[in-house]
Parts: structure tokens; C-alpha cells; sequence
């Protein structure tokens, strides 16, 4: 199980009208803020396990929610977005144990699907190196990379998404 919460804020001038649903927001100085909740769930199974090494395969379901929020202040307009996407995954996994308490992992989540008026694709890879602290408890530090393409066309709603994130996670975790 993994939960992430990212947030984020900006403003930016744009040079054209930006159009959500009935709403326009005009040219000018614009504000935003995206916040993204995804909560992971997956049942792994290790192909190969043994005292250094496990090579495995999981099943989840990858559940993100995104609130997304323009403003011009300059206009008094404002246009907000929410959805929440549920969606299976199946990935890849491996680590290697370098000592009795230190461990380097990678795994790999993906899923796709075509239905003709939706689209979709969500990659999520992680790089880390984990350290038992004692027990079942660790910290890790990782390199995790995360990309959502999606477009829906052919309904009363038109969307494309694309959103992508890269960077370092510095994280506790507990297993049984």
C-alpha cells in the first residue's frame, strides 16, 4: 500500500483564452494549484526468492484523484476540475539484497487500455535503495518516476491529460 499527496501552485501569464466546460478564462495573469492524491494497492508474488535476490510480478489497482483549480484575478473568473481515476496495474519487481540490512530495488507498474472513445496510459518506476532500521521498519530513498496520458473524445466531455512527474522520495515504511 502507498500513498502520495502532491501539491502544487503557480502563476503564469498566458496569451490566449483558456477554455474549461462554458467557462473562459481570458489572456492575462493566471493562477493555479493541482492537487493529486494516488493511493496504490498490489498483491506481489516472487517468481525467484532467496536469501539476496526476488524477482516478482503484482496485480493492483491505482487510484488517483486530481483537484485542479485556474483563477484570473484580474477577471474575477475562476474554473475548478476534479476526478477521481481508478485503474488496475500490473508490473515487474526486483531486489537485491547488498548487506543483512541494506537492499536495492526496482519496480515497475504500467498499465494501457484503447476503448475507441477513451485512451489511456500510466507508467509508474522506482529506483531505490531501502535500510532496515529494525524488525519490519525501514527508510528508503528513491528515484521514482511517474507519466498519464489520457484522452476521451466522442462525449459530452473532451479531455486530454498529460501529466508526468520525476524526483526523489525520501520515505518510512513498515511491513509484515
Amino acid at each position: 500500500l502507498s500513498v502520495y499527496d502532491i501539491s502544487r501552485e503557480g502563476s503564469r501569464t498566458v496569451f490566449e483564452d483558456i477554455q474549461i466546460g462554458n467557462v473562459v478564462i481570458p489572456a492575462g495573469d493566471v493562477d493555479t494549484s493541482l492537487d493529486t492524491l494516488i493511493v496504490k494497492a498490489a498483491y506481489r508474488y516472487n517468481f525467484v526468492a532467496d536469501t539476496r535476490t526476488a524477482i516478482g510480478a503484482s496485480l493492483g489497482l491505482h487510484t488517483m484523484g486530481i483537484d485542479l483549480a485556474l483563477e484570473s484575478p484580474e477577471f474575477e473568473v475562476s474554473e475548478s476540475f476534479r476526478a477521481t481515476a481508478p485503474l488496475p496495474v500490473i508490473g515487474l519487481h526486483g531486489e537485491y539484497a547488498l548487506s543483512e540490512r541494506w537492499k536495492l530495488l526496482a519496480s515497475m507498474e504500467l498499465f494501457q487500455i484503447d476503448l475507441g472513445f477513451a485512451q489511456g496510459f500510466v507508467g509508474d518506476n522506482r529506483l531505490a535503495i531501502e535500510h532496515d532500521l529494525f524488525g519490519h521498519v525501514g527508510w528508503g530513498l528513491a528515484i521514482n518516476g511517474f507519466s498519464l496520458d489520457a484522452e476521451i473524445e466522442d462525449s459530452p466531455l473532451t479531455a486530454d491529460l498529460e501529466y508526468a512527474y520525476q524526483g526523489v522520495l525520501l520515505y518510512l515504511r513498515a511491513y509484515l
